[in-house]
Formats: C-alpha cells, structure tokens, sequence
C-alpha cells in the first residue's frame, strides 16, 4: 500500500525529528525551501562520502 503525500510527510517528519529534535528537523526544512539545488546531487556528493554499499551492509 501506498502512503498518500501527506502520511509521507508526516512520516518523514517524525523520522527527522526523533534523529535531530524538532528544531534541526524546522531548520533543515528552511534550509531546503531557502536554497535552490538538487537535492539528489547534494545527497549523492556529501552524505555518504567515501562509504560504499559494502560498508553500510556489514554494520
């Protein structure tokens, strides 16, 4: 099944703010509306820098 956008979102938002707390989750959030890049790109060149699938596997 399928969630509906907004389950996702609620979802997604509970996932970040149990990770970060609710004001990293809000600024994280600003961060993203403020700036115009791709997202892909920027998560592709820094979030997993120098890991590979190997390494995320074997944890």
């Amino acid at each position: 099944m399928t969630m509906t956008e907004s389950e996702f979102k609620s979802k997604c938002s509970s996932i970040l703010a149990e990770q970060v707390g609710s004001v990293e989750m809000e600024r994280f959030i600003m961060l993203l509306n403020r700036d115009t890049f791709d997202y892909t790109e920027w998560h592709k060149d820094n979030l997993f820098q120098g890991e590979t699938v190997d390494s995320h596997v074997t944890r």
